[in-house]
């Protein structure tokens, strides 16, 4: 898409979010003509002063063309979606079995059975085809990556930087597996360094295409990431399920899983 290098400039000025960028989406003919318009134009519709401000003192130094030949350079792909928020970076790939994708969050600070209660959830989950989703912290999110690998299985990392940048850092070699056998997925673009405020955001995107419940262990904060993935996840609750769309490829495919003795086995979603 022609206007894709735009839409990756923007995502580079940080008080343009999914709310504005459909003001501008509204007010000009293309993505471009926004990028491209005086600052009149932009105050017509509706940006702030402050926004403004910060509009036109960066978009001097932001090449779009210079932009798309660093993802490339990077082996990093944007691609632009319709649901929030606007754009989407990622490395690696996705498969169309990434649809039935579970998505498992927990605490940093695990305790054994959390950490063996997992490791044996993930496990049959993977073996089963099914794409596990999680957002490459410590604790729980490193147990899930790791045990779906090991089990043969495909993961995709959701991440609160730059997909260039592996926070935690000694978490180097688990993200190039994951790439390797799935992928590294952000909002983020290139060179976003971990910051406390972009946690959330990170939340809302790892929790969209999830359906079901979360056990929450820990201190209050992974506690609320946990509650805030079941709030957040459209679609049927299920005691362990998922509404995976493929992120940007499959908007519309939907495929809940739910518990079975002794297998995972998927049904049609309620609604």
């Amino acid at each position: 898409m022609d206007d894709l290098k735009y839409w990756v400039a923007f995502s580079r000025i940080p008080s343009i979010g999914t709310v504005r960028m459909r003001l501008l989406e509204a007010a000009f003919p293309s993505i471009r003509d926004a990028w491209e318009a005086p600052a009149s134009a932009l105050k017509a519709a509706g940006l702030t002063a402050s926004v403004l401000q910060q509009v036109t003192s960066r978009r001097s130094a932001i090449d779009p063309d210079a932009e798309m030949v660093q993802l490339e350079r990077a082996g990093v792909r944007a691609v632009k979606i319709y649901d929030p928020p606007p754009v989407l970076f990622f490395k690696g790939g996705f498969t169309r079995e990434d649809v039935s994708g579970v998505a498992v969050v927990g605490t940093r600070r695990a305790s054994a059975y959390g950490r063996e209660a997992c490791a044996s959830l993930v496990r049959d989950l993977a073996v089963a085809g099914v794409t596990i989703i999680s957002g490459l912290a410590r604790g729980i999110d490193a147990i899930a990556h790791t045990t779906a690998l090991e089990s043969g299985g495909r993961t995709i990392a959701v991440m609160g930087t730059g997909v260039d940048v592996i926070y935690p850092a000694d978490h180097k070699q688990l993200a190039a597996r994951v790439a390797e056998h799935g992928a590294l997925v952000s909002e983020y673009p290139l060179g976003v360094r971990p910051d406390s405020r972009n946690f959330p955001r990170r939340n809302r995107l790892l929790s969209g295409p999830v359906a079901g419940r979360a056990r929450r262990r820990g201190a209050d904060g992974q506690r609320r990431h946990a509650h805030g993935a079941v709030r957040a996840g459209p679609g049927p609750r299920r005691l362990c399920g998922a509404r995976q769309h493929l992120l940007a490829h499959q908007p519309s495919a939907r495929t809940a899983w739910c518990r079975t003795a002794p297998s995972w086995s998927p049904t049609p979603p309620t609604s």
